[in-house]
């Protein structure tokens, strides 16, 4: 288990004890001091991490220790992550083939899925934050997700459908697909909103740059998981089980439910061994603190109310942010400290939902796309992701043993808003790359419905030019993912973790919203201009992103009646701010 002394080193949150700093040699020496002698908490801001990375840079960074947890909790995330790809890098197909769902119906429903599930992340952080902790909470909603696999794995059986596997009508294929979807969506928002900052809080001498390589290795462990799902699962379904002639003459595995059952297992391993590390008393757990959403509505409603009546009265003085009226709260001025920081962390957020759309078009419109290319028998359409999982797993550690030392040592370190812009272009070059490709394919033939025929004398490009945008987006990932995990759980206080993380997840539900309202141009002669329309935009959207967050991560908040020490702290703690 942590020591306490460990979890408080950075907790702005703890009382301070008095005593007298004295003398010292250097800012970092005089700020610690400073920090250990007074009993003023200091107010977390944009871009500071909650206060951790004031004095990061000034102090000898330390390598993050990791707990035995901390490895349960890596391997309890492989399993999830490998169950998610395993059943829904074939849900495109089974749509398709199975349910007889056109390619508009079919990313409609996806994206359907996908906002469902990441909008019940807000669910997630809700019960943790609030009532069960993070440790308890990921039980909970882990019964939600088995019970959404079982519903999956059942209704994709020859035995309960009445015409298998020609037609799902009057049977459990189409009904049970869409109860599966409720409540794996359910128990994946659940879980997703509170295991990456349960595996932050494990980590013991815990820094921002340490907490950047934890976040880097998380993200690698789920790319394991996803690795292995994608090369499995679809193998499961075309090997076990009759074959069925689809729409263009190609032949697809019925036996769905081997490719769903798979999962399931896997599921349920990594519960029992998430059972082990609970019983064994491994996890920190950070306890609860009640209504905090409450907190901050009630925090909201005094700083309007007060604001008000200083306007009413004459005596009315401007403020920078509107919630600092809630100050002059005995009970809720915490609260409106931390909704502020909340509130300007989601303004980072609200970009994200175009780059998570143009994500999704690996596991949609992209595996659409390979059906109308020339691949060996060997390799069906949704294999190619397991490019994007490979490159993952091989490139996070280049990049956090190799690439970002070596920028440290030539005294650049890009902070995670600078990370999150690079992301942000390296996505949208993939999805103009799609594009081009598409034009070639449009080149080379025409649809007649959603079926694509080759001109006569010439041939379908090869699958093996659709690994571009895999590797990609997947670099992408390491610095606009990634990164936004890192500014998530860092800027988030320390009492709404998981909430702060679940409003970083929601911005994939807005993405699969915006996917839904143009799901039906998603038509396959229409997919050029998709893909360009969505790679173009995030490119554009970059510049105003840098822009805007570089300048307001630069700038810290912190009162400015703390002491003398901070007027000789501030010139460099702007470096250090800086994305």
């Amino acid at each position: 288990m942590r020591n306490d002394d460990d979890a408080a080193a950075f907790d702005t949150t703890q009382p301070r004890h008095s005593g007298n700093a004295g003398k010292r040699s250097s800012v970092a020496d005089m700020y610690t001091s400073w920090r250990a002698s007074t009993s003023a908490p200091l107010e977390p801001t944009l871009g500071t991490g909650e206060g951790t990375s004031l004095i990061a840079d000034y102090q000898k960074e330390e390598q993050g220790t990791w707990s035995t947890a901390a490895y349960f909790i890596l391997i309890v995330e492989l399993c999830e992550r490998l169950a998610f790809y395993a059943a829904t890098i074939v849900f495109y197909p089974y749509m398709q083939n199975m349910l007889n769902m056109t390619q508009s119906t079919a990313n409609a429903l996806y994206n359907a899925f996908n906002c469902w599930a990441y909008a019940t992340c807000l669910i997630g952080g809700f019960v943790a934050d609030t009532y069960f902790g993070k440790v308890k909470s990921l039980f909970v909603f882990s019964v939600s997700y088995i019970l959404g696999l079982v519903v999956l794995f059942v209704s994709s059986r020859e035995e309960t459908w009445s015409d298998y596997p020609n037609s799902p009508d009057g049977g459990m294929g189409i009904p049970g697909f869409a109860c599966s979807l409720f409540f794996i969506g359910l128990g994946m928002g659940g879980i997703k909103a509170n295991v990456s900052p349960l595996l932050a809080d494990q980590i013991k001498n815990s820094s921002p740059k340490v907490y950047e390589g934890v976040f880097r290795w998380f993200y690698w462990a789920i790319n394991i998981g996803a690795f292995t799902g994608i090369i499995v699962s679809p193998m499961l379904h075309d090997i076990i089980g009759p074959k069925k002639v689809i729409d263009d003459g190609d032949e697809d595995g019925t036996a769905y439910w081997a490719s769903y059952l798979f999962p399931l297992c896997v599921f349920i391993v990594g519960l029992l061994i998430y059972f082990v590390g609970y019983k064994k008393g491994y996890y920190v757990n950070v306890a609860p603190k009640g209504s905090l959403l409450a907190d901050c509505y009630h925090a909201s409603m005094y700083a309007i109310r007060a604001k008000k009546t200083a306007k009413n009265s004459g005596n009315y003085k401007p403020k920078e942010h509107w919630l600092d009226w809630s100050e002059t709260s005995e009970d809720y001025s915490t609260a409106g400290k931390h909704f502020k920081v909340v509130l300007s962390a989601c303004s980072v957020f609200l970009f994200y939902p175009v780059y998570w759309l143009c994500y999704n078009q690996m596991f949609s419109n992209l595996i659409a796309q390979a059906e109308n290319l020339d691949k060996p028998d060997w390799v069906a359409s949704e294999h190619l992701n397991v490019i994007g999982a490979s490159s993952l797993i091989i490139l996070i550690p280049v990049f956090d043993k190799l690439i970002f030392p070596g920028l440290t040592n030539c005294g650049y370190n890009p902070k995670p808003l600078t990370r999150i812009s690079i992301g942000f272009a390296i996505a949208g070059c993939s999805m103009i790359y799609a594009g081009v490709l598409e034009y070639y394919i449009q080149d080379r033939g025409y649809f007649i419905g959603e079926d694509y025929f080759v001109d006569e004398g010439k041939e379908k490009i090869k699958i093996w030019l659709q690994i571009p945008p895999y590797v990609l987006f997947g670099i992408s990932e390491i610095f606009a993912s990634v990164g936004g995990l890192e500014f998530a759980y860092t800027e988030a206080p320390s009492s709404m973790k998981s909430v702060v993380m679940s409003l970083f997840l929601l911005s994939n539900a807005a993405g699969s919203v915006i996917g839904m309202i143009i799901s039906p141009a998603m038509k396959p002669d229409t997919m050029m201009t998709v893909f360009f329309a969505m790679g173009g935009s995030l490119v554009f959207l970059t510049f105003p992103f840098y822009c805007i967050f570089r300048s307001r991560a630069a700038v810290s908040s912190v009162d400015k009646d703390q002491g003398a020490i901070m007027k000789d702290f501030d010139s460099d703690r702007e470096d250090m701010c800086a994305p």
